[in-house]
């Protein structure tokens, strides 16, 4: 059986052991390497297969097919979901829209090796706005760039007057569009090769990227 914690799998490497059922006694037989597992980034998605893996040996079938399956699971839909490339910038989708999900999402794509993160935010109602509006201002300076789109209304009204350009004066270098358009077009201006570009949101911002990449 493979033993191991979070941290162990993250790291490629899981504990190979066998019970011994006269002593009692866990033997080490080897170390596993396990990298092969994660095509998938992120450490939310990294959970979900982790417990896969936990709850298949707690059945009693760990073993190849699950390890197959996970080579071929890819992620969720709108989970740092790979879209396509743009001029050599490599196009990603993300559902994250509260601020705690935004550090899991910028700090995991700061780690990638790209030469630049641009971000594509549109903020989710304007009451989460309002009230999370410094944990938003905190962790869209993550990102080398950052463009936001105007907040998704979804059921609300904007009573409190608030709006994306409110977040942008607070965030250096930062670029505020009023509309999907001008996101699109925006993104179209900054790409360049080596770049990783994330369209970010509960709202519509998926659209902006498809409707880049139709320009491709």
């Amino acid at each position: 059986m493979l033993l191991g914690g979070i941290d162990d799998f993250l790291g490629g490497k899981l504990l190979k052991c066998t019970d011994d059922a006269e002593s009692g006694v866990t033997r080490l037989d080897d170390i596993v390497d396990v990298s092969i597992l994660c095509s998938i980034v992120g450490i939310t998605e990294q959970l979900v297969v982790f417990c896969f893996l936990l709850g298949e040996y707690g059945l009693g079938i760990f073993g190849c097919l699950g390890f197959l399956c996970i080579e071929d699971f890819h992620g969720a839909g709108r989970r740092f979901e790979h879209k396509g490339s743009y001029h050599g910038a490599a196009v990603y989708d993300d559902y994250a829209h509260h601020p705690a999900e935004l550090h899991a999402l910028l700090t995991t794509a700061r780690s990638m090796g790209y030469e630049r993160v641009i971000c594509a935010f549109q903020p989710h109602t304007y009451t989460r706005t309002k009230a999370l509006f410094d944990d938003f201002v905190r962790e869209l300076q993550l990102p080398d760039i950052t463009v936001l789109a105007e907040i998704y209304a979804a059921r609300e009204q904007n009573v409190l007057g608030i709006s994306s350009r409110d977040l942008a004066e607070k965030i250096p270098g930062s670029i505020y569009c009023s509309t999907l358009d001008k996101v699109t077009d925006t993104l179209a201006g900054l790409a360049r090769p080596g770049d990783l570009i994330l369209t970010v949101g509960a709202g519509d911002i998926f659209r902006a990227g498809e409707k880049l990449l139709e320009r491709a």
